[in-house]
């Protein structure tokens, strides 16, 4: 190197999403599993019962029985709680 060069580094935080259905066989989860996202990133997670399953609230960063929206700020974990709707 025969001058001088300035040189910038720029950082970007990491936050971690981590979802779950309980019981695993009563739905799925949108986003699945676990899910890198930059700071301030909005998230929205779903939850689908199954056939004979239906959602009955999260547990977690998410809360109620709505829907639900993440602002990524720090790692987070949501679960989707589901009920078995046994045939009459």
């Amino acid at each position: 190197m025969y001058e001088n060069h300035t040189v910038t580094a720029n950082f970007v935080q990491i936050f971690s999403l981590t979802t779950s259905a309980s019981p695993s066989e009563g739905g799925t989860m949108e986003p699945v599993g676990s899910t890198a996202y930059r700071d301030g990133t909005l998230v929205p997670v779903q939850a689908e019962p199954n056939a004979g399953w239906a959602f009955i609230n999260w547990i977690g960063d998410c809360t109620g029985v709505g829907s639900c929206l993440l602002t990524m700020d720090s790692d987070k974990s949501v679960t989707a709680i589901f009920e078995y709707l046994p045939t009459p």
